[in-house]
């Protein structure tokens, strides 16, 4: 895993304003983990990665099933 620190990478971000979700030019800084509350109220932790924005420059914690390594973007399918 360790091999894609520094790569170029999408990563998904969610509006919560518009509702709706979106890709982003980003570049992996690091893995690391994340403590969030569950929708259940639980806490726990969960793997994430250290992704900064290209076009911003900003730093954003995400989850792994949220960042992809392919040349282009996923396509996000709408909810049913």
């Amino acid at each position: 895993m360790n091999d894609r620190i520094g790569s170029d990478c999408w990563y998904q971000k969610y509006d919560y304003e518009k509702r709706v979700a979106s890709w982003h030019a980003g570049r992996l800084l690091s893995w690391s983990t994340d403590h969030v509350e569950g929708n259940d109220g639980s806490f726990g932790h969960f793997p994430a990665a250290v992704v900064e924005d290209i076009g911003t420059g900003m730093c954003h914690s995400v989850r792994v099933d949220l960042i992809c390594f392919a040349a282009a973007p996923p396509t996000i399918k709408p909810a049913n």
